[in-house]
């Protein structure tokens, strides 16, 4: 039974109205950034894939790659971001076709959303990646060259799916098992150590999604699952983001325990570079930081 003042999925009315809330503006925010974009038309395009046994509409990807019939490049797989509770492939469609443009064949999913909770991401995730493994020549990506971009909420699942690739102590704590090596990870606008300092939406967010469950935030702290062999990460942000001390702090750890990252740090003297800056194809600092990341990528080749 129901308690009083709550919904299906066991969030609250003021929750569910407040998601809601927060979504709307997250989509008018995102058609005024991509009003009047069009789709590269050097690209092919494979759209609404079903990646798990699910038909529904959260298990659905798209392909984007300027590779030739016959041809693979390297597989970059995007975690989209919106707090658990919002955001698409569709959202992302223009940023995702951006990257393919640099030499990739970018992989665009949607995952299951509040109040789908931890670790249903995750597993979503693993899900493409086994997707991946099985169908990468006939989508024209290479399996063995797989790198990976997240931010914001996408970020900290990102974050979170590297460990487990990189630590099977910690990939012990899992019902599921990678099946694929990521060569390195792109990290934007994030969200690290959810168990310490958090505020704001971020808080509500990461209090929403991992309800009920006790060991979630254990998991999800990142002294919990960075090890020596995490993949090498490159990271962004801005100094105007709510939750910018988030990124330097999560950079300090992969330092200290031995990884290879590199921190991209944007909006010094511009007010207008916020969260997820990187995403507005237009913007002059995106694609500087798009640049820098495929640099970064390039650098850490897997051999």
């Amino acid at each position: 039974m129901r308690k009083k003042g709550e919904k299906e999925g066991g969030m609250s009315v003021f929750t569910s109205l407040f998601m809601k809330l927060f979504a709307l503006a997250m989509r008018r925010s995102d058609d005024k950034r991509d009003r009047g974009l069009q789709e590269p038309s050097s690209l092919t395009a494979y759209r609404d894939v079903r990646y798990a046994p699910s038909g529904g509409k959260e298990h659905r990807l798209d392909v984007y790659t300027t590779a030739e019939e016959g041809e693979t490049l390297p597989a970059l797989v995007s975690v989209h971001g919106g707090g658990f509770c919002y955001g698409d492939k569709e959202r992302y469609r223009f940023y995702c076709m951006r990257l393919a443009l640099q030499g990739y064949t970018v992989f665009n999913f949607n995952y299951r959303l509040l109040p789908a909770r931890f670790p249903a991401p995750l597993e979503d995730l693993n899900d493409v990646m086994l997707f991946l493994a099985a169908h990468a020549r006939e989508y024209r990506a290479k399996a063995d060259e797989v790198y990976a971009v997240g931010d914001s909420a996408g970020a900290l699942i990102l974050s979170v799916y590297a460990g487990i690739t990189s630590s099977p102590a910690y990939a012990a704590n899992y019902a599921f098992s990678p099946p694929l090596r990521l060569c390195a990870v792109a990290l934007h606008s994030g969200l690290f150590d959810v168990g310490k300092g958090v505020e704001g939406f971020s808080a509500h967010a990461v209090r929403e999604w991992t309800k009920g469950n006790r060991a979630a935030l254990r998991l999800l702290s990142a002294r919990e699952f960075v090890t020596a062999a995490y993949p090498p990460a490159f990271l962004s942000y801005s100094v105007n983001d709510p939750i910018a001390q988030a990124t330097p702090a999560f950079a300090a750890l992969l330092r200290a325990r031995g990884v290879k990252c590199e921190v991209a740090k944007y909006g010094q003297g511009d007010k207008s570079a916020g969260h997820v800056f990187h995403l507005d194809v237009r913007s002059p600092l995106a694609a500087d930081c798009n640049r820098r990341q495929h640099e970064f990528f390039t650098a850490v080749r897997c051999t």
